[in-house]
């Protein structure tokens, strides 16, 4: 009898020893537990007041180009450089809206077109699309489609950082209403591949010359986009209207682009007209194809005036760093030119 009281004694403290090395477990668990918890609490805290202290990012990119050419109309060859810094920032709200601001800034006062160094904006983007606000260009210069081109420095549109700007096909400012002045520009989502833009500028700048500012500005537009395995097509029209001193000054732009593989072809034409009888139409159209790194293209641009036709390539020489070449050539309706332009581009 004895003997079997020691036996249940022992079981019994074996019992409670185990049960209470388990016990002990278990608390060292859940307080491991409760500090991981606290710790990821703490981490979600300081993430937290990161964002609100930096609700904002911003960013600083932008181009430095520089350019020489030499043509039949120069006595000299000429160099060029342009300096074009971008500020940006942007912030998401709970909502999902998307709040940007952006500032193209022209560094030097050598480019040919001076609207787009000075294009300010801010947008409110989300499903509904994006409105944007400031000295920018309308819904249909913004979408037109152009011939297309090989370099970012030339091109039968330019930007000409360098050489002669013999001939503007389907940009510049023409007889019609496009400016860049302060307005406001809606684009919609992609539904289907139908895109559609419309902007209003109530007030213009007084021209230079005196001439009355334009005022009441609105442009609409539409592209529809494609695709179908390697290849895709666009196609945009535009219409822009203003007045100007009891006058209506009018722009329509239609045009296409065509991908297939490594080759593009794209082109456009624009129909202005000053209100007062004077108009003018300009065409123009291109190809681009990528030869490995490097890029080819060949384009043609015409005005009521003059006619100019363009070769050119780009070869990457680095990440962001790229070398621009164009041989172009045409009749100004005054005189001929042969002339050839050679530039680097460097982005960051």
């Amino acid at each position: 009898m004895k003997k079997v009281l020691l036996s249940t004694t022992a079981i019994v403290a074996a019992g409670l020893l185990v049960t209470s090395v388990a016990y002990a477990q278990d608390e060292e668990m859940a307080e491991e537990e409760m500090m991981a918890e606290e710790e990821m609490m703490a981490e979600e805290e300081m993430m937290e007041e990161a964002m609100m202290a930096e609700p904002v990012s911003v960013g600083i990119s932008g181009s430095m180009r520089v350019a020489a050419s030499t043509s039949t109309d120069d006595g000299s060859p000429d160099l060029f450089e342009h300096l074009e810094p971008v500020i940006s920032g942007s912030a998401t709200m709970d909502n999902g809206l998307t709040f940007g601001v952006a500032a193209y800034i022209d560094a030097s006062g050598t480019w040919f077109d001076p609207g787009v160094a000075y294009d300010r904006r801010i947008t409110i983007s989300g499903a509904f699309g994006e409105i944007a606000v400031g000295a920018i260009k309308g819904a249909r210069a913004g979408s037109r489609k152009a011939s297309a081109g090989a370099t970012s420095s030339f091109g039968i549109n330019g930007p000409y950082y360098g050489g002669i700007a013999a001939t503007v096909a389907t940009d510049g400012t023409g007889f019609g209403a496009g400016t860049r002045d302060d307005k406001i520009l809606y684009t919609s989502p992609a539904v289907g591949g139908i895109q559609v833009g419309v902007s209003y500028a109530p007030d213009g700048a007084v021209p230079d010359d005196g001439t009355p500012a334009v005022n009441d500005q609105i442009a609409a537009a539409l592209t529809f986009t494609q695709g179908l395995g390697d290849a895709s097509v666009s196609i945009n029209v535009g219409y822009e209207t203003a007045d100007e001193g009891g006058a209506s000054p009018t722009d329509l732009n239609a045009g296409a682009s065509v991908s297939v593989g490594d080759i593009t072809v794209s082109g456009g034409m624009r129909d202005s007209s000053d209100g007062n009888g004077m108009e003018s139409m300009r065409t123009d159209i291109g190809a681009v194809a990528a030869m490995g790194a490097l890029s080819v293209s060949a384009g043609w641009g015409s005005t009521d005036t003059a006619d100019m036709y363009a070769l050119g390539a780009a070869y990457p020489l680095g990440e962001g760093v790229q070398l621009d070449m164009q041989l172009d050539f045409g009749d100004d309706g005054s005189d001929e030119w042969v002339q050839f332009m050679i530039g680097t581009a460097v982005n960051f």
